[in-house]
């Protein structure tokens, strides 16, 4: 891994998201048994891979809280958000909380559907990918965030976002097709 300064750089950062990023679908896929069985003792099929979200987000969890903290440690910055002052520091943790509830809530909401894509469960990472990357663009282009864009940029732009729904119509409508032949 590239470092600079001992700080891995963008490429090599980026390998390591490609790898993981997919770990969340991995770790639903795997703990399919545990789904079932849940649905076995009685909860809702909607919430069965609750279970699943409680292991998979806490080893999340602990990587994130021993990295956090390594990094405060590293760069002495531990006692920042305390010298910001009561209001800042509470409305920051308060933006954290919120962005933190969201960012678990995609998740819960992936698990409640990837419960109903039968034989294209597979296809639900895509789908979900293909759905954030897509609703993140739409927002930045009604917040304004590709006025600067050259024509040539919002072009692709364009027939990217085309694609991606091709794709999404496309896996749901073969999910409609199995459920009703």
């Amino acid at each position: 891994m590239n470092t600079s300064a001992g700080i891995p750089t963008r490429k090599a950062s980026w390998r390591v998201f490609e790898i993981a990023g997919g770990s969340i679908a991995f770790g639903l896929a795997a703990g399919d048994a545990v789904s079932r069985q849940a649905v076995a003792l009685g909860t809702a099929p909607l919430w069965s891979a609750t279970p699943l979200l409680v292991v998979i987000m806490g080893g999340g969890l602990v990587t994130n809280i021993l990295w956090c903290g390594w990094l405060l440690h590293r760069n002495r910055s531990w006692r920042f958000p305390a010298s910001q002052g009561g209001g800042e520091a509470a409305r920051n943790l308060a933006f954290c909380a919120v962005a933190g509830a969201i960012w678990y809530c995609q998740f819960m909401f992936y698990g409640f559907g990837s419960n109903y894509l039968g034989a294209f469960a597979f296809a639900g990472w895509s789908l979900h990918m293909g759905t954030i990357i897509l609703f993140s663009t739409v927002w930045g282009i009604l917040t304004g965030e590709w006025t600067g864009a050259g024509a040539s940029s919002r072009r692709l732009n364009v027939a990217g976002l085309a694609l991606l729904i091709l794709a999404i119509a496309t896996i749901g409508y073969a999910g409609f097709l199995q459920q009703n032949p």
